[in-house]
């Protein structure tokens, strides 16, 4: 539906804006974080956080091999939160970062 959308904005409107595009991008990490079990996302500059619900839909196993294989970039804090220590002012770099994470834990 999502994608019905965009292709819908784009005949209504031509070639949406960065904003707009950005925006779909972050409305699809969204969809893809509920399927995961995350609760929230939080990712600026310097650094992210993910906040994971009571019992997500992920393998505990894919979060420490993920921590074990990167430990400059992923960090447990607590038992239900990841850290990304990747920073970037970069939003499509952050928005990609996030995309490669989710897929690896689905």
């Amino acid at each position: 539906e999502l994608k019905d959308l965009q292709v819908e904005m784009i005949d209504r409107f031509g070639l949406l804006p960065t904003p707009v595009k950005i925006l779909h991008q972050v409305t699809e990490l969204k969809l893809s974080a509920v399927k995961l079990g995350i609760k929230k996302i939080d990712y600026g500059e310097e650094m992210g956080r993910i906040i994971f619900e009571e019992n997500p839909n992920v393998d505990p196993i894919k979060i420490i091999k993920l921590i074990q294989s990167q430990p400059n970039i992923y960090k447990l804090d607590g038992n239900d939160k990841l850290r990304l220590l990747k920073s970037t002012d970069e939003v499509e770099e952050r928005i990609k970062e996030l995309e490669g994470l989710f897929e690896y834990l689905s």
